[in-house]
């Protein structure tokens, strides 16, 4: 078997090094939750009567398009309008 060579190691810790700024990252975003501004925005979603509509640009919109994705498979009505879209005819998805 070969040996692991520098470069590899590098990588690895690299990759290390990306994961524990990503969870610090995590770590930081959740100690700035406010109780009642994850309740009101569950409120609202929770009370919606028609559909969500969710928007975003790079990564952003990518973000977003899930989040209209996982509301839509978890039962509440959601979709994805791209601003630039929505511009240009998109927004006829927008509704009372």
């Amino acid at each position: 078997m070969q040996s692991t060579s520098k470069q590899e190691f590098s990588v690895v810790d690299r990759v290390a090094e990306v994961l524990r700024i990503e969870a610090a990252a995590i770590g930081d975003a959740a100690s700035r939750l406010s109780s009642v501004d994850v309740d009101k925005a569950l409120q609202i979603l929770g009370s919606c009567a028609g559909k969500v509509i969710v928007t975003g640009v790079g990564k952003s919109g990518v973000i977003a398009q899930k989040i209209a994705q996982t509301l839509t498979s978890t039962g509440t009505m959601a979709v994805f309008v791209h601003p630039s879209d929505a511009l240009h005819g998109g927004l006829g998805v927008v509704a009372e």
